[in-house]
């Protein structure tokens, strides 16, 4: 059947160019996911991280703890406001040593506070007196 004013052919042409366009946007869709989930997720959960390192430093100084190891209680405290980002924090030594910590540490694969500071290992959040 031949439709009136259309060819065969700019129907064809229409239809593939449709197909490449979807294809293109789809690709594209996929490209946007994985890098909102590799680049930016991670970004915002170490800014995140770093965030609460000045709430726990300002916390540990204005209740005047020197000791990271009593850190316990400005930690739960601190987890507490943070609840909905933050699963779980640790304190730990340049060389991996743990000091401190808070939370629920059972589900460890979910984006926190932890895993950023396990990923960066080049900077450690110091307690300032």
């Amino acid at each position: 059947m031949k439709l009136r004013g259309y060819s065969q052919w700019k129907l064809g042409v229409a239809l593939a160019t449709g197909t490449i366009v979807a294809s293109v946007l789809c690709v594209q869709c996929v490209r946007t996911y994985l890098y909102i989930d590799v680049v930016l997720v991670p970004q915002q959960a170490e800014r995140e991280a770093e965030r609460l390192v000045g709430v726990l430093n300002t916390a540990a100084r204005s209740t005047g703890i020197n000791d990271p190891r009593a850190l316990g209680p400005v930690m739960d405290r601190v987890l507490e406001s943070a609840s909905d980002r933050v699963l779980w924090m640790r304190v730990l030594t340049p060389e991996g040593n743990l000091l401190a910590q808070a939370g629920n540490l059972q589900r460890p694969g979910q984006n926190s506070v932890g895993l950023v500071g396990a990923r960066r290992k080049t900077r450690t959040p110091r307690i300032h007196s």
